[in-house]
């Protein structure tokens, strides 16, 4: 559930302040150092411990999976061939793991705030609606892919890594068909709702910035200010 001030619509943290600190992040995995990754994995962590404490300790968990297998490979074996590529994708996706905290955060907003917070910021109703939507459903189809998995389970289905395609056409089928199937749920619940209309739009949460969020956007063009200086 999404984390709000008690006894109110308001959301604790702003959809538009974690959308400012997630492309400041995207900015700065391409040029930041190693002490300006730890801040940014470690205040991706608190914002997501502020917003969804739940999400957090699973991301944490991963996080640190994630270490103890590439200290492993790096460590036991040679990078070459298979092991190679396993090695320099786990790398990137620690990389990028700061990223990932806030879009997990982002995923947790309900979707007519999401699109709310866009059209604010004079962006097109169209893609307001494609970004939210995404943000929205990344963790439901998460949920999807624990689904096949396990049908595939009762089936008594394996993946075969000797014929990887035939064994990926198992899940992309049954996410396709979930594709199509999520889509008409859509565009009926975006009917019902009035989307077409030519009209100003409202929205029954509280989308102010508070003092709180104004101290997020600080801090984040304040790193990204101390990134570009150490770098150039």
């Amino acid at each position: 559930m999404e984390k709000k001030k008690r006894g109110s619509n308001s959301y604790v943290i702003k959809p538009v302040t974690l959308g400012f600190l997630l492309l400041v992040y995207i900015i700065n995995l391409f040029i930041a150092d190693r002490a300006i990754y730890i801040i940014m994995l470690l205040t991706g962590a608190l914002t997501l411990a502020v917003i969804n404490k739940e999400k957090l300790t699973k991301a944490v968990v991963s996080f640190f999976v994630l270490v103890a297998l590439t200290y492993s490979i790096n460590t036991y074996f040679k990078i070459s061939g298979w092991i190679g590529s396993i090695f320099t994708m786990l790398i990137i996706i620690l990389r990028i793991y700061p990223v990932w905290l806030l879009a997990m955060a982002l995923s947790t907003y309900n979707t007519s705030a999401l699109m709310n917070s866009l059209r604010n910021l004079g962006i097109s109703n169209n893609l307001a609606i494609a970004v939210a939507v995404f943000f929205r459903f990344l963790p439901d189809y998460k949920e999807y892919m624990k689904d096949i998995r396990e049908s595939l389970k009762v089936r008594n289905i394996a993946f075969k890594w000797n014929r990887p395609l035939e064994s990926f056409e198992l899940y992309l089928v049954p996410m396709i068909y979930k594709a199509f199937q999520t889509g008409e749920i859509l565009t009926c619940s975006l009917i019902t709702k009035g989307i077409e209309c030519e009209c100003k739009k409202t929205s029954y949460y509280d989308l102010r910035l508070t003092s709180l969020d104004y101290l997020f956007m600080l801090f984040g063009i304040c790193l990204l200010v101390v990134t570009i200086w150490t770098n150039f």
